[in-house]
């Protein structure tokens, strides 16, 4: 065998082996999620899905488990029914109760994702009855109270509009007060000592599944994490608003200090167990939104009646306030980092090289080998470029399957930490960068401004390719004329 032959097959054996490297079978998929976007039954889709978990997969599941009777797995069918549609949903999610009553909480997120269309006939109807099992399961909760609130409010065909003015005379805050089933459920929901909306369950529940029937992937995980339910944002300001700026804000100009008093630290309060409990950043900041709902007139009542020392506290609150929404917004100078940019970039540029040269690898030797057989008289110069192709190809592949091995080998590590680390888990947004090296998921502000990373080489790079070109230049020449 001649050298550059086995030169050829050793670099392919070398490739070959990363391939049956599930970390690097996933960094490759691991840009499939921005190919969702082709259209139905398109290359690009297919090839995302091939990384994902299919839809006819989740159905099979959902079947198996109604077979088996396993509550874990009946109760993530049910947040994942594929095409068996919503029956089959609700009858999984209720065998999985009746086996076990601590997967109770997935009845908040069936009723999460359905939410939104209940004014539509019938709709409201069938999600009214689990949002009571809900509440009956967890009363001390405040998201199951916000969700029957929520409900409330989509199914109304008559809600109020909102109006341009704002403050105690508001039109639409006075007609709020009317509403006064939802008033209720959301005075429930601010009173209540516990803010949970049950991702973590559902995290903890989704990769111990995944993991079992071997399905768990990092786009996989990353899709089921996107759809996490967070409160409706509107719904949750706009009792802050009835409660501090009407109610609060009417009680202080009828002379009831201490009722608005009330009213204005039920919003704070709220807002803080909200900011503090909430897993997400969305989540977070809705807290902080409505925590200064409350604070801010809190804090203007207190200097009123001359209470220093609770004013100070809460003056520090909002001073507290600004620093996250100023941390959360990226505009602290020092938050700002380009490393998950470029290293994001480095392993999309690797995947996108391992195609490419992995494409061309096979091209060239198919033709190689197939001209042993097929018209082997005739080789041209095609046949001699594709031979030098054929022996130095596998080099560039091999050199681009290590480079993405080795720059997306930092969110396998995290990827198969996080699908196994216990614990509480605070804030789910490490999860969407550290796992996930996609650029475009960073939020702005977080990132520096992309810059050209051969600018300064450039001129250096010119300017001693010049001196070396005059020196060889000057090298010929003397040669030259030293010739007789």
């Amino acid at each position: 065998m001649r050298r550059t032959r086995f030169m050829t097959l050793f670099f392919l054996a070398l490739s070959a082996a990363f391939f049956f490297v599930q970390d690097f079978r996933w960094g490759l998929c691991s840009q499939s999620l921005l190919l969702l976007e082709g259209g139905e039954g398109s290359p690009a889709r297919r090839l995302a899905e091939m990384c994902l978990v299919s839809q006819d997969d989740l159905s099979a599941l959902g079947q198996t488990a109604e077979q088996t009777g396993d509550a874990a797995s009946l109760a993530f069918a049910a947040l994942h029914p594929g095409p068996a549609g919503e029956e089959a949903q609700r009858r999984w999610a209720d065998r999985a109760v009746a086996q076990d009553p601590q997967f109770t909480w997935v009845y908040f997120h069936l009723v999460n994702s359905k939410v939104g269309r209940a004014d539509e006939p019938g709709v409201a109807v069938r999600l009214a009855p689990l949002v009571d099992k809900l509440l009956a399961w967890d009363p001390e909760n405040a998201a199951p109270w916000l969700q029957r609130a929520e409900l409330l409010r989509y199914a109304s065909r008559d809600w109020p509009k909102r109006s341009a003015v704002t403050g105690p005379d508001s039109p639409y805050l006075q007609a709020l007060e009317q509403r006064t089933e939802w008033r209720a459920a959301m005075e429930r929901a601010y009173a209540a000592p516990r803010y949970d909306t049950y991702i973590q369950k559902r995290f903890e529940l989704e990769r111990a599944v995944l993991r079992e029937k071997g399905m768990a992937s990092p786009p996989a995980m990353l899709i089921f994490v996107f759809t996490y339910p967070i409160p409706n944002l509107l719904n949750v300001r706009e009792y802050g608003d009835f409660r501090a700026v009407y109610l609060g804000a009417r009680a202080e100009r009828a002379g009831r200090a201490q009722e608005a008093l009330a009213h204005y630290r039920a919003v704070a309060t709220f807002g803080r167990r909200m900011r503090l409990s909430g897993k997400t950043l969305i989540e977070e900041l809705i807290g902080v939104a409505v925590e200064r709902i409350g604070t801010e007139p809190l804090l203007a009542a207190l200097e009123k009646a001359n209470r220093r020392e609770e004013a100070a506290a809460a003056r520090l609150t909002l001073e507290e306030l600004r620093r996250v929404q100023h941390r959360a917004r990226g505009d602290d100078p020092l938050a700002a980092s380009s490393m998950y940019y470029w290293s994001s970039l480095l392993v999309i540029l690797s995947g996108l090289s391992v195609v490419v040269f992995g494409a061309l690898t096979l091209v060239c030797v198919a033709y190689v080998n197939l001209k042993q057989w097929v018209r082997r008289e005739k080789r041209g110069r095609i046949y001699q470029l594709m031979t030098v192709a054929e022996n130095y190809l596998p080099v560039l592949l091999f050199l681009s399957c290590a480079a993405l091995h080795l720059t997306y080998r930092p969110y396998a590590t995290n990827f198969n930490h996080y699908m196994t680390a216990g614990g509480e888990i605070s804030n789910f947004e490490p999860f969407f960068f550290n796992v996930f090296p996609n650029p475009i998921i960073l939020p702005k502000g977080y990132y520096l401004p992309v810059e050209e990373p051969f600018g300064a080489y450039l001129w250096w790079a010119l300017a001693f390719g010049l001196v070396v070109v005059l020196v060889a230049a000057l090298q010929e020449l003397r040669a030259r004329r030293s010739q007789p």
